[in-house]
């Protein structure tokens, strides 16, 4: 670590870091939205009311709690292991940031072994979803 880092580059790495995710799951029901209203809008334009089948696919998630969608234990897994690395790698940028900007040590060291902490608890999440069998 020769050079200096900008602190605005930290500033920019902890908003896309906050940001991504969040546009990325927006955006996603966004699109989801989309089709559905896409879907609707074919039957309006037919003149005819949608069948109860397919009103109940597209209300699914709001309509019935027992109908709502659910997560395999592989997925939970993986979910839980990208979020463990995003804070890893979050921190692992606050550590190098300490380091080169020196003392305190222990906000070094600290940093370090709680960015140790979450990498490890990715690298067991992972492992764990590869090896899960989905019934």
């Amino acid at each position: 670590m020769s050079g200096s880092v900008a602190p605005i580059l930290w500033y920019l790495l902890a908003v896309v870091s906050f940001a991504v995710f969040p546009l990325a799951m927006v955006a996603t029901l966004h699109r989801q939205r989309m089709k559905e209203l896409e879907i609707l809008r074919s039957y309006a334009e037919k003149g005819s009311e949608p069948p109860e089948a397919v009103m109940k696919l597209l209300y699914k998630p709001s309509s019935d709690p027992a109908l709502k969608w659910k997560s395999t234990v592989r997925g939970s897994l993986l979910n839980s292991a990208l979020i463990q690395l995003s804070i890893a790698c979050m921190l692992g940028g606050v550590a190098w940031w300490r380091v080169e900007a020196g003392p305190p040590r222990w906000a070094i060291y600290v940093t370090v072994t709680v960015a140790t902490f979450y990498a490890l608890t990715t690298l067991a999440l992972l492992v764990a979803a590869l090896t899960t069998r989905e019934k």
